[in-house]
């Protein structure tokens, strides 16, 4: 009668069964039984679907992709990327034409997000509109299916250079936020983020005051939405002319819901704001 030998389910308490020594088979002369040779099987595929489970996670490197001419991806070999049949290595075919990969020409404002997948045991490149999953590791619906990187296209169908490495998304140029106004300072003012993925909860903000009151200081302050805390930029007075003051934050985000601003958190004086999208951590 055939011996069906199941791996272990994990998580969740992974164990090694036996969790060490020797895994011992028969010797010569060792009765014919099935238990002689099924036993020490049953115990290797525990290890071995155990060392596969524990590959959970890993997706390439973490230098990653860049995207210098608005056409093809630039992508470095991928060290080690785990699907849920395999590990597997190599090149996704750098310089990536998009355009090929997607199977046509990407449209207008649109987040695009590349992922790795096992085609009879080679990496092959997919770029879809169905982002990652929660864990930021694998396409939703499809663990076998890796994220590598991610693009957007601007307003008209082009594809915003970036450099994606080490966890940091960055774009060649500014991404306008906020176009120079004043907020006011009755409510917090929402500035959406459509230029950042769903899921991101910082981004790089370079915000810009303009304290045009020529007897007070101003202030600008930046929250998550609805938040009780918030960051504040401040601009001296000056009689003449405007007062201009910038600085560069990591400010927490709500995804494309961005962030808030309001004039007068600190000082009354009035003033404008205005502000860029330099990228976000990943």
């Amino acid at each position: 009668m055939p011996f069906n030998i199941i791996p272990p389910v994990t998580p969740p308490i992974p164990r090694f069964t036996p969790s060490t020594g020797a895994l011992v088979g028969p010797a010569d002369g060792d009765p014919l039984l099935a238990a002689s040779v099924n036993d020490p099987f049953a115990q290797v595929a525990d290890r071995t679907t155990l060392s596969f489970n524990g590959l959970y996670g890993v997706y390439g490197s973490r230098l990653v992709a860049s995207c210098n001419d608005g056409l093809n991806i630039i992508l470095n070999n991928q060290a080690a990327v785990r699907s849920s049949s395999g590990v597997l290595s190599g090149n996704l075919g750098s310089p990536l034409d998009i355009a090929a990969t997607l199977g046509s020409a990407p449209v207008a404002d649109t987040w695009y997000y590349l992922y790795g997948q096992d085609l009879s045991g080679i990496l092959t490149p997919v770029v879809s509109t169905d982002p990652p999953e929660a864990t930021l590791k694998y396409r939703t619906g499809n663990s076998d299916q890796i994220f590598i990187t991610m693009f957007k296209t601007d307003g008209s169908a082009n594809v915003r250079l970036f450099t994606h490495y080490q966890g940091s998304y960055q774009y060649f140029g500014e991404v306008s936020v906020i176009s120079r106004s004043d907020p006011g300072t009755v409510t917090w003012v929402a500035a959406p983020l459509p230029d950042v993925p769903p899921f991101v909860q910082q981004a790089y903000i370079e915000p810009t005051i303009y304290n045009v009151d020529p007897l007070l200081s101003a202030s600008i302050g930046f929250r998550y939405p609805s938040s009780t805390e918030y960051k504040t930029l401040q601009a001296g007075v000056n009689a003449t002319t405007d007062t201009q003051n910038s600085s560069l934050y990591i400010l927490p985000v709500d995804g494309q819901n961005g962030f808030e601003y309001l004039r007068g958190v600190t000082f009354a004086g009035t003033a404008d704001v205005s502000a860029v999208l330099h990228g976000f951590p990943i």
